[in-house]
């Protein structure tokens, strides 16, 4: 009976099979059996990967607070027009909007 050799993969090609798989969509033993690794091997790969991704991550994840924009400026004119102007206006750009809303 022929003695078969095993096949000694690197840590990076087993981390590209389990990153193809993911992208497959395929259940774990049709992949197997698509790209001809043992089924057991593949559930070692995936049980050490997910306890090592396991141990990476941090107990605590850091969050932060977005402050809102401030709030936009509306002008409504006596006729209904609205003019808006954005947060960051400059105020000698609304005194000069202003100024030309009174010779109106």
């Amino acid at each position: 009976m022929p003695k078969t050799t095993r096949r000694r993969r690197t840590k990076a090609a087993i981390q590209k099979i389990l990153s193809d798989f993911q992208s497959s969509g395929l259940s774990q033993e049709r992949f197997c059996k698509e790209n001809q690794i043992p089924y057991s091997s593949f559930q070692s790969w995936l049980k050490k990967s997910r306890k090592t991704n396991q141990s990476v991550l941090p107990a605590i994840i850091p969050v932060g607070i977005v402050p809102s924009p401030a709030p936009w400026i509306e002008v409504e004119l006596p006729q209904g027009q609205v003019i808006r102007l954005s947060p960051g206006v400059n105020s000698e750009d609304l005194k000069t909007v202003l100024t030309a809303l009174r010779q109106c």
